[in-house]
């Protein structure tokens, strides 16, 4: 499964994800976002797009998680 993270999505002050809506649209894409993650079985493959915040988000969590099996 492959989850695509764009511009939409941000941290507030308090560390927790959420997302503006696209076009007025009627979905919200955090909680689908949600839905995704929970949902994989076997594989994951994050893509992010035009948004380093979360990248780097992303590779701290992951750092301190690698940092913590060794």
């Amino acid at each position: 499964m492959a989850v695509f993270i764009d511009e939409h999505f941000f941290y507030d002050t308090n560390k927790k994800l959420f997302a503006t809506s696209v076009n007025g649209g009627a979905y919200a894409i955090d909680k689908m976002l949600y839905q995704n993650l929970t949902r994989t079985r076997e594989k994951l493959n994050v893509i992010i797009i035009n948004n380093e915040a979360i990248l780097s988000a992303i590779l701290e969590i992951l750092l301190q998680k690698t940092k913590a099996a060794v």
